[in-house]
């Protein structure tokens, strides 16, 4: 499955979800998306049928082991984006913004020297 920018930011809404919350539901994801429910619908059905999501009878939604290691792959790079903006005085609300667009692209190899410069400023 080609796993889109728009389907990790599914992902990744639904790992924050869960994590807040204990529970998702579409129309959680929708408001924290800023999409309409439909689309959420349409969405949550790709996520399912490439086995990164599971709709319960209930409506409630949660991740696959390969789901969760996806969200949790994009999480980290946010985190780590975020972080590293800050650190070098990008205000908070633009470093949050900028780390949501790089975290799909880079590499890798590229988070990993973020880190590591990170990790030799720290200390």
């Amino acid at each position: 499955m080609n796993i889109t920018v728009s389907k990790e930011n599914y992902l990744k809404a639904i790992l924050h979800l869960k994590t807040k919350n204990g529970h998702v539901r579409a129309v959680d994801v929708a408001v924290a998306l800023g999409v309409k429910k439909p689309s959420v619908s349409i969405a949550f059905r790709k996520l399912a049928s490439g086995n990164l999501i599971r709709v319960h009878e209930n409506h409630e939604v949660d991740l696959t082991e390969n789901g969760y290691a996806i969200a949790s792959k994009i999480k980290d790079s946010y985190v780590t984006f975020k972080q590293f903006l800050c650190s070098i005085g990008v205000p908070e609300e633009v470093a949050e913004h900028d780390a949501c667009r790089i975290e799909h692209y880079l590499s890798p190899e590229s988070i990993k020297g973020i880190r590591g410069i990170m990790t030799r400023t720290a200390e």
